[in-house]
């Protein structure tokens, strides 16, 4: 096929993928959030849709098309952001795979470029639905799959990892060059030996304190952000970095792809969304 996205095929192409053997499928989610003053707000979608294009096509499956919006409560303290209730991030991820098995897929892997954000919401969907049918499902985070090249790739000073950071905006410099605007970027560093470590600040493996979840409100957030909106340093950005990410975790999640292709399956049930 020339292209991995169904959305782009014919309904009997996907039929004849099917009938071939072939029974996975990727669905790459994002969000349209803020990303401080240099960043788009849809890069998490853009993230996931690129990431999934080129796993998609070098491990010959197919992808559905990206679900844009996410769980971005805490960034709803600037303007354009858009979140779902994590109850309706569910709801749409199930309605999706439903679907997807109810026309034979057997196994899928939900690709989320929202770093952890979405986890929760998505985790549910596949969870539940994994053990209502018995198919193969799972899930990849893009910044957690390849976190320890993360480690190997970024060179700011502890602290330099955050949002719309050096890794992100180096990969949006890889995807999206034309949208990026370095010259609004500046560094916002965490503190680099914290006691605790919540949010955000879990994202950089350099820096070493106890991890825990602890949200914030949108009005202590709109306060923490202040004008800009992201934390880290991307001005330590590279397109360069931002190649060497994004082939780890295709790398990754192509691995995960042949993983998941030799799981013995015993696929049960197949409601569809209406049922």
């Amino acid at each position: 096929m020339d292209t991995p996205w169904v959305h782009e095929l014919s309904w009997r192409a996907v039929r004849d993928y099917l009938d071939s053997g072939n029974d996975l499928a990727l669905l790459p989610v994002g969000a349209v959030e803020q990303h401080g003053p240099h960043m788009p707000m849809g890069h998490d979608a853009f993230a996931a849709q690129n990431i999934c294009a080129d796993a998609a096509r070098r491990a010959g499956v197919l992808a559905y098309p990206t679900l844009w919006y996410g769980w971005s409560h805490h960034h709803m303290a600037l303007p354009g952001t858009v979140t779902l209730r994590p109850s309706t991030l569910t709801a749409i991820v199930t309605d999706i795979l439903k679907s997807m098995l109810y026309h034979g897929f057997n196994r899928a892997i939900v690709v989320n470029g929202h770093r952890r954000a979405n986890l929760p919401p998505i985790e549910i969907a596949v969870n539940e639905l994994r053990h209502q049918t018995g198919a193969a499902l799972a899930v990849v985070d893009v910044g957690i799959v390849a976190f320890d090249r993360v480690a190997e790739i970024r060179t700011s000073s502890p602290g330099g990892v955050g949002h719309a950071d050096e890794m992100e905006t180096s990969h949006a410099l890889h995807m999206n060059p034309g949208l990026v605007h370095l010259e609004d970027a500046k560094a916002r560093m965490t503190d680099p030996e914290p006691r605790w470590l919540t949010g955000h600040h879990i994202s950089d493996p350099a820096v070493d304190a106890p991890r825990f979840y602890f949200p914030k409100t949108v009005e202590e957030a709109r306060k923490d952000v202040g004008d800009a909106g992201n934390t880290g340093d991307p001005t330590a950005a590279t397109a360069e970095k931002g190649r060497a990410f994004h082939e780890a975790v295709v790398e990754r999640l192509v691995g995960i792809i042949d993983y998941l292709k030799k799981v013995p399956l015993d696929v049960r049930n197949r409601p569809a969304p209406f049922d």
